[in-house]
């Protein structure tokens, strides 16, 4: 069944069970903390290498010391505006979060290119492959989560039910069948019908329980498997066919009845509703009421003759 995203309105949302901060997105917003308290405690480490505090590193003018600083500026306001937008519920939660996870990569590399340093290309190369698994975890769990559709975009991903799907067939076969009345009259209706029943055999929309009873009637041979199966689902399309046709054809012969009963008088009109009957002797219709035939002047009731019922 293919699902779908529907909105939800504000009350709805709230009392869903994934509505908020939890979950991977709270793992996702850990994440983001972690990483840059780890970027804070690789540039520590190197400070103290070089026997110098932290501030006084960043504070030293160098294109590699700028470049850093630029980086940890870059991570500051990336966790600042995702946690910002994930607490107040933005509703472009999603989109910009997945924008600046994206670009965080590209924008330092370009600045870089700008103004080189010795040791840069190591410094990329060193972070690109963790910026591209956290993109491509984060980037698709983002695009993809319900919670994160439900708690910022009020969106839920809905399954269609039973009955809306038998409901979508049924509408899907009515015009099928106004399509195939719609066929020119040279073409025959059985070749019309294999050619649907060829397509819906090589579609999603082949008959899971039929095509599993002709494979094991075929014993596995995929040819005579196919094979049975378009037999089977022609001789269904014909006979529902037929059907129609059947169908078509009382129905047409009611309002014939229904338009010859409306021209005629009053009295005319409750004489044709009457229930009629058959003389046995001169076969003549009449009224099932009727003592005798005026016809052959048969009596009936009480005397040896008697009215033959018809048929509706």
């Amino acid at each position: 069944m293919t699902s779908e995203w529907k909105s939800l309105s504000p009350d709805e949302a709230e009392k869903h069970e994934l509505y908020g901060v939890g979950g991977w997105l709270l793992l996702f917003a850990i994440g983001l903390i972690l990483a840059l308290l780890k970027d804070l405690g690789s540039i520590n480490s190197e400070a103290m290498k070089a026997g110098l505090r932290i501030g006084e590193l960043l504070a030293i003018s160098h294109p590699a010391i700028s470049f850093v600083k630029i980086a940890l500026a870059v991570d500051v306001i990336v966790v600042l505006v995702i946690y910002w937008m994930m607490f107040t519920k933005a509703p472009a939660f999603r989109f910009i979060s997945s924008c600046l996870l994206l670009g965080s990569f590209p924008f330092l590399a370009v600045l870089g290119m700008i103004d080189p340093f010795e040791g840069l290309g190591n410094t990329l190369g060193m972070t690109f492959l963790p910026w591209l698994i956290s993109c491509g975890i984060w980037v698709s769990y983002l695009n993809k989560s319900r919670r994160v559709r439900i708690t910022f975009e009020h969106m839920d991903k809905v399954t269609p039910s039973t009955e809306e799907v038998k409901k979508n067939n049924v509408v899907k076969e009515v015009e099928t069948y106004n399509e195939v009345k719609a066929q020119p009259t040279e073409l025959p209706i059985d070749e019309i019908y294999w050619a649907q029943a060829l397509e819906e055999f090589e579609s999603t929309q082949r008959r899971s329980g039929l095509w599993a009873r002709c494979y094991a009637q075929a014993k596995g041979d995929e040819v005579q498997a196919k094979v049975a199966y378009l037999n089977a689902r022609v001789a269904e399309l014909l006979e529902e066919y037929s059907a129609r046709l059947v169908a078509d054809e009382k129905l047409l012969e009611k309002q014939k009845e229904e338009e010859r009963l409306a021209k005629l008088t009053d009295e005319e009109r409750v004489y044709e509703l009457l229930p009629k009957g058959k003389c046995p002797n001169c076969s003549s219709v009449q009224p099932l009421s009727s003592e005798q035939c005026p016809s052959c002047g048969a009596l009936f009731g009480d005397a040896a003759w008697s009215l033959i019922p018809l048929k509706k």
